[in-house]
């Protein structure tokens, strides 16, 4: 029985602090079954990582345990939390307006643009969970054209707490594709260095992502950190550039750079995570499911399922924690025009019924932590 008791105790002390309450309880079950069978044993083991599971916020995988990641997502008042006014004390604290204009004239020069004037700097609430506000930079009074579709003019943006550039796009850039001169592959790349440099993105610990020569000589080269294989798309960013009259012109540089990524470990099997999810989705739906595919991703989590669990439509009112974590994302598809729809239900109990889905089920603990309608994210 020895080695059930060392096992138990190393397995508890490989990856959470165990209370010493938990410690004592364990070991008064192991030698009240010492006279026992192996079985009792066993049942004994069995119940007591149970009582561990239920009590302390932590999750079985394989051999070892781990904790459990997922907390129940609190409401969220976007108005009280972030209103739309931003009050003169936060403005405070921010960068200022001056140096926000010094560092826009140094980018439209390095992008091409020496001759564009800074019509107007806007600052504006961000409701993204990593950003609280920022300037948007314009060079024409107005983003659009009146009644039209049509964006104009070069549009930049910069975190307003840190100065740190984070957009730039300029859409008049199709105007002149067709005009643009050719370049080659390895002067794109260089000149794509040169350009990033300026704007201190940290490329040396990226690497391309894809390289593409689009119609009309543009280039459009993308970078991205990737693990195990797989591509974090949540710390990647992108620029698209051509020469004209050999001066370089830069279209549009957008980036997305969380650094929140935890990379935690593949612990749960493909088909464990399908498991998983087919288990979930039948609570859900009693549609016939005509295909499951799964894949390794890297996803931040959402409140899609828990929102569909709790039937709660408006979605936008609940926030889960701000992280992105090694997943399997395991898509269920449904027939796209079942037979004999009912008509008749809500949209979101439409949308637990008939939609095909993807679902976010952690790598590491097995926790379904987000997903997505599939939908609108087919790959």
């Amino acid at each position: 029985m020895e080695g059930y008791e060392n096992y138990i105790y190393d397995t508890l002390n490989r990856k959470i602090h165990t209370p010493q309450s938990y410690k004592r309880a364990i070991e008064t079950a192991l030698y009240s079954e010492k006279k026992h069978s192996r079985n009792s044993l066993i049942k004994v083991i069995l119940a007591t990582c149970g009582g561990i599971i239920l009590t302390t916020g932590v999750a079985f995988a394989g051999y070892t345990i781990y904790e459990k990641i997922w907390k129940e997502p609190r409401q969220y008042d976007v108005n009280q939390e972030k209103p739309a006014i931003i009050s003169e004390e936060e403005k405070s604290e921010l960068v200022t307006e001056d140096e926000i204009k010094e560092k826009s004239e140094g980018i439209l020069k390095d992008f091409g643009y020496p001759d564009k004037k800074i019509k107007k700097i806007d600052l504006n609430r961000s409701y993204d969970d990593s950003l609280n506000s920022y300037y948007a930079v314009y060079t024409e009074d107005e983003y659009s054209i009146p009644n039209s579709n049509k964006n104009i003019g070069i549009t930049i943006n910069f975190n307003s707490e840190t100065g740190e550039f984070i957009y730039f796009l300029n859409n008049d850039f199709t105007e002149i594709k067709s005009n643009l001169e050719k370049i080659s592959e390895e002067e794109a790349l260089n000149l794509c260095v040169d350009l990033l440099t300026k704007l201190e993105y940290p490329i040396d610990s990226y690497e391309i992502k894809t390289c593409e020569n689009k119609e009309g000589n543009e280039w459009v080269i993308s970078y991205s950190r990737s693990y195990n294989g797989v591509y974090n798309r949540y710390d990647e960013f992108q620029i698209a550039f051509g020469r004209l009259h050999g001066n370089i012109i830069v279209e549009s540089v957008i980036g997305l750079m969380e650094n929140n990524f935890e990379n935690n470990e593949y612990v749960i099997s493909e088909e464990e995570a399908i498991n998983i999810a087919k288990a979930k989705e039948e609570e859900f739906s009693g549609e016939p499911i005509i295909n499951i595919t799964a894949k390794k991703s890297i996803e931040k989590m959402n409140q899609f399922v828990y929102c569909l669990e709790n039937n709660i439509e408006e979605q936008t009112s609940v926030r889960t924690e701000n992280r992105i974590r090694n997943v399997w994302v395991v898509k269920i598809e449904h027939e796209k025009e079942p037979k004999n729809k009912d008509n008749t239900l809500s949209n979101i109990e439409s949308v637990k019924r008939y939609m095909s889905k993807k679902y976010y089920i952690d790598a590491t603990t097995g926790e379904i932590i987000g997903g997505d309608q599939a939908k609108f994210n087919l790959d």
